[in-house]
């Protein structure tokens, strides 16, 4: 459990200990300003007292993984699977199911920078546009705990917290720093960063660049990105920060691979004995790839209404441009996001009921033009199909704390949310549009029977129309929106997690959804022969997704330096994330009651952790997922594997730091993930083998 590494942190786990007492456990929130600006072991006290999944990821955590992508930094995280796709810095995350439906970007989860929404109004989100080293943690709300930021998801939320001026230079003063990464297949990586504080204002400017040759053919990708932060303390405890985000990603694509497979009704299974580095010849001759150009800018105010209340006043204007050829059309597309909320936070008085509230307003809106032109080499031909689509969300959430008794919370939720999709052909001048109203309550008890044990029971409701890109799907077009109905949910959760002195810590959750409408891509051969698939969304009436995580830190020893003599304090850790899923349709007219898609049974890692409070670390990891299935019939048998890895850091002096890395240290062939429900054959992506790479991170 690598999000949750206090237990080994000695004094700071102890004063942690200390906190987390009962009359702390049920702690009032007094980050009523900038999130960014509270501590790490703060933040995760508070998110501790959710009555459902949750998990923080530390800064330094974030930089001994090399936040090369979310995969690098959530890994360890429970309920999370998180399996890389055929470039670098892409994956294909989902928590507890949702989004089984993305071959790219994220659905199923709302993604929040400092509180506030990164994912888009129709919930598409492009991750390509964060540099994870921004970061100054990152928290996980899974299922029904997105609700604490007016989600409305089934995978829940991630909020990652970015960093500010006071990060580099503290108070008073100014602080650089670069890290550089160099590795195998060509890949570099150049972050450079800077920031002033001072008692008033504080600012930060990062840049980065980052390219690859690509472990497969035709896979190299090159990408820029700056980010831009500046806050200003104003009179009377309000407080006023602005952010931007620019990105550029080019990215060429190989596609995917058919493994070789014996004649049906046989069952396909040896999915090793592809040429792992080849690319699907179809992608090389349309030069299919991805350029991506990204903006965003945002603004937020933070107006103390009382010393136990804080109105927070957000807005932002997202805009994206891709170009991307496939094998089947080159696709076209300009998207906008505008959005606005606000927000209250208050705490009730000590001696209270009423304890913490988080109520708000959100306004969103997304316009995007996307046009189809034939495959011609990787240039546009003829004009095919040009569509506009627009969501547009108003929502409005609250999340209340009640104490019930001295060790009892109970939390009542909800969100009501009218939701409007539209999609008109500029060819033909054909508008569809439809309108949506759902409301989705929640309902969590908590219970804390000893100090540093919370043991809780949740159940809340989710409903997620279809996003923009699944409307206007070339696969999707011939029919009504209506047809591609919201997907909606029941999530049942019950946990206990906990921390027996600085030795143990453990998170244990145990959930069922019951789905109805759930969204899948199929991905369909437009006629015999043809060489491509025609993406394509539809629902399917019920489906369950049941599961047990378990994440678990376990000090091993301290002190092993000294028991030889040598100077220092220094301790050894061992990680452990488990997770046994059961997703499965239920009585469907194609599928009956098979496994879904593209996702293993079983899936986690273990790893062993050294730290010396000089600097140096050392960290030896293994990740696994068993076999599982590439599509719903259960005839495209995907084989598991476990996969190993050695990290290692050294502190030369207070500026410098050196690290080494060895991913797949076995360098064994393996498939990192599949393209779920490919009727061609083309669905194994695989992973990358035997791969090295070298740091610096120096401060000035």
């Amino acid at each position: 459990m690598t999000a949750s590494p206090g237990v080994a942190a000695g004094e700071e786990a102890a004063a942690g200990e200390e906190a987390a007492l009962l009359p702390t456990v049920l702690v009032d929130d007094d980050r009523l300003a900038d999130d960014r600006l509270a501590d790490e072991e703060s933040a995760r006290l508070l998110i501790e007292q959710r009555p459902g999944g949750v998990s923080l990821v530390g800064r330094e955590n974030i930089e001994k993984s090399g936040a090369r992508d979310l995969k690098d930094v959530l890994a360890g995280v429970p309920g999370l699977l998180l399996l890389r796709r055929y470039t670098g810095e892409q994956e294909r995350l989902s928590i507890r199911g949702s989004g089984l439906r993305s071959n790219f970007g994220l659905r199923g989860v709302t993604v929040l920078i400092d509180g506030f929404p990164f994912t888009g109004a129709d919930g598409f989100t492009e991750t390509e546009a964060l540099d994870l080293l921004n970061l100054r943690r990152v928290e996980v709300y899974r299922g029904g705990e997105a609700r604490r930021w007016g989600g409305d998801t089934l995978g829940g939320a991630i909020n990652m917290i970015s960093r500010t001026g006071h990060d580099l230079a503290g108070n008073g003063s100014s602080g650089s720093e670069a890290w550089l990464e160099s590795g195998s297949w060509d890949t570099s990586k150049l972050h450079v960063s800077t920031g002033h504080a001072d008692e008033n204002t504080d600012s930060l400017l990062a840049v980065s660049h980052s390219s690859s040759g690509g472990f497969r053919r035709h896979s190299a990708w090159d990408r820029q990105r700056v980010y831009a932060s500046l806050g200003r303390r104003l009179e009377q405890g309000r407080s006023l920060r602005g952010d931007f985000i620019y990105a550029h990603s080019n990215t060429d694509l190989p596609g995917a691979l058919t493994p070789t497979c014996p004649a049906p009704p046989a069952p396909c299974t040896d999915s090793y004995s592809i040429d792992d580095r080849a690319a699907e010849q179809s992608y090389v001759d349309q030069g299919a790839a991805r350029d991506l150009e990204y903006y965003r800018a945002a603004g937020r105010l933070d107006v103390p209404l009382s010393p136990s209340s804080t109105l927070s006043l957000f807005g932002q204007a997202a805009y994206e441009d891709m170009d991307q050829p496939l094998s089947f059309g080159v696709i076209d597309w300009q998207l906008d996001n505008l959005s606005a909320e606000a927000r209250l936070l208050s705490r009730g008085d000590a001696d209270s009921r009423l304890r913490r509230l988080d109520a708000g307003v959100k306004l969103a809106r997304a316009h995007q033009l996307r046009s189809l032109y034939r495959a011609n080499g990787g240039l546009r031909g003829d004009l095919r199909s040009r569509f506009v689509g627009e969501a547009i969300n108003a929502a409005f959430y609250a999340d209340q704390s009640i104490r019930l008794g001295q060790r009892v919370d109970l939390d009542l939720g909800a969100r009501v949310q009218y939701s409007h999709r539209s999609r008109e052909d500029r060819l033909s001048d054909d508008y569809d549009g439809t309108h949506y109203w759902s409301a989705s309550p929640s309902l969590g008890l908590s219970w804390h029977p000893r100090e540093n044990h919370h043991v809780y029971l949740s159940a809340s409701h989710s409903y997620e129309p279809a996003v923009l890109l699944e409307i206007t799907s070339t696969g999707n077009l011939e029919s009504d929106l209506d047809t591609l109905r919201p997907q909606r949910a029941w999530l049942f959760e019950a946990g206990w997690r906990g921390q027996q002195g600085e030795r143990l810590r453990w998170d244990l959750a145990v959930y069922d959804s019951e789905l109805r409408n759930e969204i899948i891509n199929i991905n369909t051969t437009p006629f015999p022969g043809a060489g491509f698939t025609i993406p394509g969304f539809t629902n399917v009436s019920a489906s369950r997704h049941q599961g047990i995580e378990l994440g678990l830190d376990l000090l091993l020893a301290r002190g092993l330096a000294q028991r030889r003599g040598r100077a220092g304090d220094d301790s050894l850790e061992l990680s452990l994330t488990l997770n046994a899923v059961e997703f499965h349709y239920v009585d469907d007219p194609l599928y009956g009651d098979n496994e879904m898609p593209a996702v293993p049974p079983r899936f986690g890692g273990v790893a062993l952790d050294y730290q010396h409070e000089d600097g140096c670390w050392a960290r030896a990891g293994m990740e696994f997922v068993n076999d599982y299935s590439a599509n719903g019939l259960g005839t495209q048998a995907v084989p598991g594997w476990e996969l190993y890895s050695l990290a290692a850091g050294w502190q030369l002096n207070e500026q410098l730091e050196i690290t080494l890395e060895v991913e797949n240290l076995l360098d064994r062939r393996h498939v990192s993930t599949v393209v779920a429900d490919s009727d061609d054959d083309h669905y194994i992506q695989p992973g990358q083998r035997r791969t090295l790479s070298a740091g610096l991170h120096y401060l000035w």
